[in-house]
């Protein structure tokens, strides 16, 4: 069917070489042309394109409710054509299975594929299984580094608006107005709003990311105390983040921070 169609076009431009051959070098360039155009729009392959997102989506509903195993299969299927979310699911399939240390391995052999492509989630759930030693040792810093990844790598960046509560009528707040607010105490020594800076800069959370803000706002934290911005500032110190690398300093640092993690320079899980 399709070497008859390609004939077809192929006469046709033959027949009327100035229309066709105007932008094209030579008439089977032209036919080809004609021929992809038509294949584009064929039924068939629309239903092609469109199948593997149908797969997923019932893939989803049946993990969802439970049938794992009916999900698994679908999953299975999809390795090829949605690997990323494919592999993920498959990883939180295993999970939901007994206890092993085979299915843990089977877990964190899913999740690695599925970061291999992208997946926020899969990176997530890596981090989970640092934090918590599930499948792998406890690393902190490791955790710290998916954790991370999966942020960047997400596209979930919800619109939020700011009302001033201290009056009796509620009061838009623009995010400028937010920000001032929060230099205004955390230049008071608010030790809670000089975390909350050297988050907002950290993730681009209503500014531009900031690597350097966001180390001096944790900083200033981790000398008041603050334990998480203290374990924050030890992992910047260990991976370069907003200084150089010295690993004597976020060793110290991690150790005030009261959690059992080490910075060694080679340890960073790729």
């Amino acid at each position: 069917m399709l070497v008859k169609l390609f004939s077809i076009i192929n006469a046709i431009v033959m027949r009327y070489p100035g229309k066709y051959q105007r932008h094209c070098a030579s008439t089977t360039n032209i036919a080809l042309t004609f021929l992809c155009l038509c294949l584009a729009h064929l039924p068939g392959i629309a239903i092609a394109q469109t199948s593997y997102e149908e797969m997923l989506d019932q893939a989803k509903n049946k993990y969802y409710s439970g049938a794992l195993e009916e999900a698994r299969d679908i999953f299975s299927s999809l390795v090829e054509q949605k690997p990323g979310d494919a592999y993920f699911f498959l990883a939180m399939i295993e999970k939901a299975s007994p206890s092993s240390n085979e299915y843990q391995n089977t877990v964190i052999e899913y999740l690695r594929r599925a970061v291999d492509f992208g997946n926020a989630s899969a990176m997530w759930e890596l981090g989970q299984s640092y934090e918590n030693g599930d499948g792998v040792p406890v690393d902190l810093l490791v955790a710290m580094d998916w954790y991370r990844a999966s942020k960047s790598h997400s596209n979930n960046s919800p619109d939020v608006i700011f009302f001033d509560t201290n009056r009796r009528d509620l009061i838009q707040r623009t995010t400028e107005d937010v920000i001032e607010s929060l230099k205004h105490k955390a230049a008071l020594n608010d030790v809670e709003a000089q975390y909350r800076l050297g988050n907002v800069y950290d993730t681009g959370y209503l500014v531009q990311p900031d690597e350097a803000q966001a180390f001096y706002w944790y900083h200033q934290a981790a000398k008041n105390e603050h334990t998480y911005s203290q374990f924050v500032l030890g992992y910047f110190y260990c991976r370069g983040i907003g200084t150089e690398i010295d690993v004597q300093v976020a060793n110290d640092w991690l150790e005030a921070s009261g959690r059992s993690a080490s910075c060694l320079i080679f340890e960073k899980d790729e």
